[in-house]
């Protein structure tokens, strides 16, 4: 496992633990705004499916798609994955209230 991804890993337990305590998501500590994720980081950092980033990244609110090369596999940057979470919360909000 990679750094990122134990990393990852350790901070997913964590928020399990505090998800069961509180009522609100905690997605900003496990993505640092200037690194890269691989779809499955990526997901496995705000806790949904591999194919749910896919889909969200093809919707105009979804993070940028960013590929280091053609046809290398998707990355997303932290601050592009953090908007989107932002933006979609606020448009959620906007939607209940």
């Amino acid at each position: 496992m990679t750094d990122t991804a134990s990393e990852i890993a350790r901070l997913q337990a964590e928020n399990a633990e505090l998800r069961a305590k509180v009522r609100f998501p905690l997605w900003p500590c496990c993505l640092h705004p200037d690194a890269m994720y691989s779809t499955d980081e990526a997901a496995t950092a705000i806790g949904v499916s591999k194919r749910t980033i896919d889909l969200w990244s093809r919707q105009p609110n979804g993070p940028k798609v960013t590929r280091l090369r053609p046809n290398h596999p998707r990355k997303y940057r932290g601050i592009d994955l953090l908007t989107a979470l932002t933006r979609a919360q606020e448009g959620s909000s906007d939607v209940e209230g």
